[in-house]
C-alpha cells in the first residue's frame, strides 16, 4: 500500500512539473504572436518545438 501511495505522488509530482513547463512554453509563444491569452495552437506549437508532435 505504501509503494502505490509512493508511486501516485511521484507520478503526479512528474506530471506537475511537465504541465509547468509545458505552459510556460506555451505562454511564449503566445507573447511572441503579441497576445496576452494562450490558445490552443500555442499549446500545439510549443509541444512542436519539443519534439513531443510531428
Amino acid at each position: 500500500m505504501a509503494r502505490t501511495k509512493q508511486t501516485a505522488r511521484k507520478s503526479t509530482r512528474a506530471a506537475k512539473a511537465y504541465l509547468v513547463v509545458l505552459f510556460e512554453d506555451t505562454n511564449l509563444c503566445a507573447i511572441h504572436a503579441k497576445r496576452a491569452i494562450i490558445m490552443p495552437k500555442d499549446i500545439q506549437l510549443a509541444r512542436r518545438i519539443r519534439g513531443e508532435r510531428a
